[in-house]
């Protein structure tokens, strides 16, 4: 759990540098992760994933891009291509 926990700290981090070079001074922030991150739908109400609440805590020149899977892992998302949609290969 604290790898993973470092893992998505550490991740964070870079596409948040990463993404802060455009001129805009907008911050992206990728998000991916499993169904305890995962956007969930109007009917499962209240249930969440943590990343639907995130924006709410952040300044509003962060954009949160919530990428999360429910039922997804670190491998699924590599052979998934999931990765690369978010620009790392």
């Amino acid at each position: 759990m604290r790898f993973r926990l470092l893992f998505l700290i550490t991740f964070l981090t870079a596409n948040v540098y990463a993404q802060n070079s455009s001129s805009d001074n907008k911050i992206t922030v990728f998000t991916i992760g499993d169904s305890t991150m995962a956007n969930k739908k109007a009917s499962v109400a209240p249930e969440t994933g943590w990343c639907q609440a995130l924006p709410s805590f952040v300044d509003p020149t962060v954009e949160i891009k919530n990428r999360a899977v429910n039922g997804r892992s670190s491998k699924s998302f590599i052979s998934e291509g999931r990765w690369k949609a978010i620009g790392f290969t």
